[in-house]
């Protein structure tokens, strides 16, 4: 009977939980209808910020929608009641999976539109739901404003993540790109960010903001499109047949990756509009008939666009790749450290693993997440640790992994 008034029956359970102004003027919706349902299609497109500061968590989102294997797993299409309005969301938290019960009731601004991740008309409703399981798990949609695109990854997926900061010293363009095009191929989700540039969106692209990359392209010997200037029309002889020569778009080698290759990454904003307008963006004379139909390029105002590698690295400072290697497996085990006392500097915990073949594995060290956990009394720990071969023998191999407080 709350469907679009303020509901009495659930009150704030303090002042200190009360966060905003703006919470308490939210009022709560049930979305049962078949204007929005989750019918199984997961698409990044559908996929749209709201009020809330969780760009970086519906980017880690976005690039996970497009591996199915994936997002079934965070949103399992036979776990979902849709008849009774309960959903399960599957999270990796602390350490290890939980499943998150929500219901299909949803904060609403003053407009009668979904307060957080957007809804517009045919979209699917699991976004939003992922959204409010997250929220759930971290306390409050407060509680999810602000963070890594590598940590919603992580959370999503519970494969390790990986951060390049490309404002290092040191920093390797070439070594970089062709590790990106190595992820992609592997169809890893990739994330970025850009950071305080103070150029006030001059080129299209949000300062502090986080974007999903959704793909990365090397393309040889290609050609790309060369509006002429103005004096060109009226510059040189030849009369007439020449000035229509000249005015016909010029085509020349792309050189924007440099040995006459074209590097390109198609980036998505989560907010769903916003984009870049430099090169090989939507309305850029770059593009030619070819290379549209190559990369399927459309003049579409969707918050996705594609840009240069070159342009990328100077106005884009982070990527973030989540290493989800398709068909690996994971196991987790938790461990509990108390505080080294002055007797003794460290304390040592011993995990052996048995390896009967040659394999690539990722070995991980997580602590306790303090998102949504504002009042509890711990703090981070320097956790160390070492590998060990035992008995390194071809038939079977032991390592012996010590971790260190």
């Amino acid at each position: 009977g709350c469907a679009t008034r303020k509901c009495n029956f659930f009150r704030w359970a303090g002042k200190a939980l009360r966060h905003t102004d703006q919470a308490s003027r939210l009022t709560w919706r049930r979305f049962d209808g078949q204007e929005h349902k989750a019918s199984g299609r997961f698409r990044a497109q559908d996929i749209l910020q709201g009020a809330t500061g969780d760009c970086w968590f519906l980017a880690g989102l976005s690039v996970i929608a497009v591996r199915e294997d994936l997002v079934r797993r965070i949103f399992p299409l036979a776990a979902q009641r849709p008849d009774l309005g309960l959903h399960q969301v599957n999270l990796f938290a602390d350490g290890g999976w939980s499943s998150i019960i929500v219901d299909n009731c949803l904060p609403i601004n003053e407009k009668g539109e979904p307060a957080f991740a957007k809804l517009p008309k045919g979209t699917e409703l699991w976004p939003a739901l992922v959204e409010k399981a997250y929220a759930k798990l971290g306390g409050s949609y407060l509680g999810i404003s602000g963070g890594f695109v590598s940590e919603a990854m992580f959370d999503l997926t519970g494969f390790p993540t990986e951060v390049i900061n490309m404002d290092l010293p040191g920093f390797d363009s070439e070594l970089t790109f062709a590790r990106l095009l190595s992820f992609a191929s592997l169809r890893f989700p990739i994330g970025c960010s850009t950071q305080r540039r103070g150029l006030r969106g001059s080129d299209g692209l949000v300062d502090c903001h986080a974007y999903s990359c959704l793909e990365v392209v090397e393309l040889n010997n290609m050609k790309v499109g060369h509006q002429p200037k103005i004096q060109d029309f009226f510059s040189g002889e030849g009369g007439r047949d020449a000035k229509r020569r000249r005015a016909e778009p010029e085509i020349e080698a792309a050189a924007a990756g440099g040995h006459g290759t074209l590097r390109l990454l198609r980036i998505r904003n989560p907010w769903g509009k916003r984009e870049w307008n430099g090169d090989f963006s939507d309305e850029s004379e770059k593009w030619t008939n070819a290379l549209r139909a190559r990369l399927g390029k459309t003049s579409k105002n969707d918050g996705t666009f594609w840009m240069p590698w070159s342009e990328f690295i100077m106005r884009f400072s982070i990527l973030e790749i989540c290493h989800a290697h398709q068909g690996w497996h994971s196991t987790s085990k938790r461990v509990t450290f108390s505080a080294p006392s002055r007797r003794e500097w460290c304390q040592c915990k011993w995990f052996e693993f048995e390896v009967f073949d040659r394999t690539w594995a990722f070995l991980s060290f997580l602590q306790r997440s303090k998102r949504g956990r504002s009042r509890d009394n711990f703090w981070f720990l320097d956790v160390s640790f070492s590998v060990f071969c035992r008995g390194c023998l071809i038939e079977q191999v032991s390592l012996l992994l010590i971790a260190v407080l």
